[in-house]
């Protein structure tokens, strides 16, 4: 029981970084540069969950099966100190222009505010409700995965984590292609 709460606690952590992450980009990033970004996100996360995350994961792991859990919680503590770092400069509205001074509202009320939003817009609210399934449960086959090359194919962890790699490439390669060109949007 206690792996599959783990793993149903994963999928809900990533489900909040999934939606807030190109959520957060274009308040950070000009929105002549924002097609640019979201390409390097989704290659560079693919390329990290894909690629290099399985294969990197399976070596830890047939050392150690604690490194992996260790590499992970030193990445989130990172992770918050570069978030919380930003944090202080500000977020632009547009670039160029700072947020205008006054007091801000907290992230409870902010996430309040964005709940009552949700549930108003009903088209938006059903797209985030079929994301939300896919990243809780979409991926939970890989487990039978797993047992296949373990035990049909004959592969251990790091075997296991290079196939897994394997699978992206192909991401990878869609992806690269749309960060040399850029598709015109609707509004070009």
């Amino acid at each position: 029981m206690a792996p599959f709460l783990h793993r149903l606690s994963a999928r809900l952590r990533r489900s909040f970084f999934d939606t807030a992450s190109p959520a957060y980009l274009p308040s950070v990033i000009g929105k002549e540069q924002l097609s640019k970004a979201n390409g390097y996100m989704a290659t560079f996360a693919e390329i990290g969950n894909g690629i290099l995350g399985p294969a990197i994961g399976g070596l830890l792991f047939g050392m150690a099966m604690e490194i992996p859990f260790l590499v992970t919680f030193c990445t989130f503590v990172v992770a918050a100190g570069l978030i919380a770092r930003t944090g202080r400069y500000g977020i632009r509205e547009e670039r160029g222009r700072e947020e205008e001074p006054g007091p801000r509202a907290s992230i409870f009320k902010d996430l309040v505010e964005g709940v009552r939003w949700l549930l108003s817009n009903r088209s938006m609210l059903v797209l985030v409700c079929i994301v939300f399934g896919w990243n809780l449960i979409g991926w939970m086959p890989e487990g039978i995965f797993v047992l296949y090359v373990r035990d049909e194919l004959g592969m251990g962890s790091l075997g296991f984590g290079l196939l897994y790699g394997i699978t992206s490439f192909g991401a990878v390669a869609g992806g690269s292609s749309s960060l040399a060109t850029r598709i015109p949007s609707a509004s070009d």
